[in-house]
């Protein structure tokens, strides 16, 4: 039995494909076979630890997805450092806290995203909630443009929202 308070799994965890042995293929070195996919998981319980149902989700998820030869990276969102935005000029122009760099970073690299969260009072933990209006802010996933407003900036999986 692994003792998780010795060793407590980071907030941003990689997990590398296995490599395929004995394979009909052998991938080029600047492309992955069309069929592998860089996936992030958000777990979104606002509970640190793992002895919640939607943690086991996120590691049967990440676990399956690298046995099937995808690159995961996992962002746990309770086991992360990072203030609530209370204003909009937070939001438009404040300083974006460094764990919050590293999920962006993470987001932005993945081709599919998995979001893992429980329904608190039919809708998501209030966390998870911040963690999107952190992450999910002008600069990342919006900018302005002119007469226009506010646009999209699709990149990595980001694509798929738009």
């Amino acid at each position: 039995m692994i003792n998780r308070a010795a060793s407590p799994e980071p907030a941003l965890r990689h997990i590398k494909a296995p490599k395929r042995q004995g394979s009909h293929w052998e991938p080029c070195p600047q492309r992955r076979p069309p069929h592998v996919r860089r996936i992030c998981i958000i777990q979104g319980h606002p509970t640190p630890g793992g002895n919640h149902f939607g943690h086991a989700l996120a590691r049967a998820y990440a676990q399956g997805a690298a046995a099937a030869g995808h690159e995961v990276k996992t962002i746990r969102v309770a086991d992360l450092e990072f203030p609530i935005l209370r204003s909009k000029q937070d939001w438009d122009e404040g300083e974006v806290p460094p764990a919050i760099l590293k999920a962006q970073e993470a987001i932005g690299w993945a081709e599919h995203l998995c979001i893992i969260h429980p329904l608190w009072m039919g809708s998501m933990p209030a966390l998870l909630k911040a963690f999107f209006e952190q992450a999910l802010r002008p600069g990342f996933a919006l900018s302005i443009s002119g007469k226009a407003g506010w646009t999209k900036r699709p990149q990595g999986a980001a694509r798929a929202w738009w």
